[in-house]
This record gives C-alpha cells, structure tokens and sequence, in this order.
C-alpha cells in the first residue's frame, strides 16, 4: 500500500493554499499505483486544491482511503466525500462548507463597513418573507423595502451567491464516491445542515449521514505512527 501523510499545521486567520496536489502527484509518479492511503493533519479550507486532486486521482483510476487523526479543515470534508473508506480518530473531526468562510469563494460585498460572505440559505428565506409582505403592500411601503433589498445586498451580489452555491454543490456531486446511498445528500449536509464554518462533526454524526467511517483503532494508530517516522527519514 502507499501511504502519504499531509501534516499543514493552520488556523482559521492564517489559511494559504494547501499543498495536497503537488504532494499526491509526487505520490503517483509510481505507474503501478492502484490506491492511496491518504493520512491528513491539515486544518486546511482549501477546498479548491481537494476538488482538484480527487479529479486528478480518477483521470488516474486511482482510488484512495482517507485517515483524519485530528480537527480537520473543509479539504478534508470534501476529500472524506471522494473517498472509499474513511477512517477517524475519536479526537478528529471534519469541518462544514459554510458559504460565509472566504476560502470557500461566495461573493464578498461590504456593508456598514463590514464585508460580507453571501449565504443563499441565509438570504433566500428573507427574500421569499419580504416577497411576500411586498404582494400586499402599498406602493410607499413597496418601494421603502425596495430601498432596503437594495441598501442590504444588491441583487447582483445575491445572483452571484446563488450560482456560486449551485457550481459548488454540483461540484461536489461530481466527486462524491456513488456507491453511497445517500450521495445527493451527503454535500448539502457539509453545505446546510452542519452550520457555519467553526461547526465540527464527528465520528457518531457522520455515520449517521451515511458516510463509509469507521474508527482508527489503537494498533491502526501505532502503525500509522511508525510508518510516517519512516516517511519523515526517507
């Protein structure tokens, strides 16, 4: 088996673009690779270079199990969506896809001063409410809330959230491994369901959505352990 080990020591505030893909094509420069085992460390938000490389692993035909031994970023949740097997530690964790996180790339706008990461699941239930306040109203009243809608964020910045949010779940679709039942759910759970970007889940709520995990056992780790000792001397 081949075993690579992707250790990016960040935090929220000090996000940069992971090195996953230039180090999986390291990896894969082997023509007789058939699988990787693909450990991560990485509190990486870098879903771009995820969505990438799972790409890249299937022009390959190379499939991959994924390991998460510690809080992970959103690289993780989506390598976790691609992967056959994932295993992880009672300690480990996968990040949500929240659309207000920047590096997850919804559109910014900037309003009282403060920028702004539009969230259709957020802005939309407002939209239809004020929608619906607007059919009966007099034509004052309308166009008081059209000042509003406009003052708050343009429908221009709104269009272009929406669409973002549809490439990015039809993206992550794409790259979802099919065998799992729940294949068209499991993105919007990352996307929706599990919250803002600071949101973890572990082990227990991700069996629960239908993702293929199991626990890291102890001698799983012991030898996860020596074989990245061996990795860092090579």
């Amino acid at each position: 088996m081949s075993y690579l080990f992707l250790k990016e020591e960040m935090t929220f505030f000090s996000q940069r673009k992971s090195g996953l893909l230039t180090e999986v094509k390291k990896t894969t420069k082997r023509t007789d690779i058939r699988r990787i085992e693909l450990v991560i460390d990485s509190f990486s938000f870098d879903i771009a270079s995820a969505i990438q490389t799972i790409k890249y692993l299937k022009s390959l035909h190379i499939s991959y199990n994924l390991w998460i031994r510690s809080k992970a970023g959103s690289l993780a949740t989506v390598l976790a969506l691609g992967a056959e097997q994932v295993y992880i530690s009672p300690y480990g964790s996968l990040a949500a896809i929240d659309p207000t996180f920047y590096m997850h790339g919804f559109p910014l706008v900037v309003h009282n001063g403060q920028p702004w990461h539009l969230n259709p699941y957020e802005f939309q239930p407002w939209v239809k409410f004020v929608n619906k306040i607007f059919e009966n109203s007099s034509q004052a009243v309308k166009e008081f809330i059209e000042h509003l809608q406009i003052q708050a964020f343009s429908l221009e910045s709104r269009e272009k959230a929406k669409k973002h949010l549809a490439f990015l779940r039809q993206e992550l679709l794409l790259i979802t491994n099919p065998t799992y039942k729940a294949c068209e759910q499991l993105p919007d759970y990352f996307l929706k369901e599990l919250g803002s970007f600071d949101s973890c889940a572990y082990f227990t709520d991700l069996k629960k959505v239908g993702l293929s995990i199991n626990l890291i056992t102890k001698e799983q780790s012991s030898e996860l352990r020596k074989l990245e000792k061996k990795s860092n001397q090579l």
